[in-house]
């Protein structure tokens, strides 16, 4: 289980400090008011790219050192041979992978710039699970009255 040291805000960099919390949900040890957020997306793998790229080469060499008119009768065999001798590395590397990034947000409450960000984040993501209460914001910043 994580502890509390190993949250860092992405924004502000501010650190949370305490005990780990032991609570039984998804987000396991995550600091109160903090935001964990996670970006997922897939990217062509530059190693199938390098491969593919690879085998080309390999036919193109190869079938440069038959006569002009022996070249489109050897081409289809050829890359045959390679696809086989590539077969291998090419079942344990998929043409695209997933990259996966988590990044955390301390709570609002603890800046009025990071509440600034928060608030665009939601509006430009249309996000409303980090909404928070508007009147909260507002009291705040009251300053008392002498």
């Amino acid at each position: 289980m994580a502890t509390r040291e190993e949250y860092e805000c992405a924004v502000s960099g501010l650190t949370a400090d305490g005990e780990t919390l032991n609570v039984k949900d998804t987000l396991g040890s995550l600091p109160r008011g903090w935001t964990k957020i996670t970006f997922e997306r897939r990217e062509y793998n530059t190693k199938y790219a390098a491969v593919q790229d690879l085998k080309s080469a390999m036919v193109d060499n190869i079938v440069k050192q038959f006569p002009e008119e022996q070249r489109a009768l050897q081409a289809l065999a050829i890359a045959l041979q390679v696809e086989a001798q590539f077969q291998s590395v090419l079942a344990d590397t998929p043409e695209w992978t997933a990259v996966k990034e988590v990044v955390y947000l301390a709570p609002g409450e603890t800046s009025s710039d990071l509440r600034k960000v928060i608030k665009e984040l939601r509006e430009t993501l249309e996000l409303e699970a980090m909404d928070w209460d508007e009147t909260d914001e507002s009291e705040q910043n009251d300053e008392p009255k002498p």
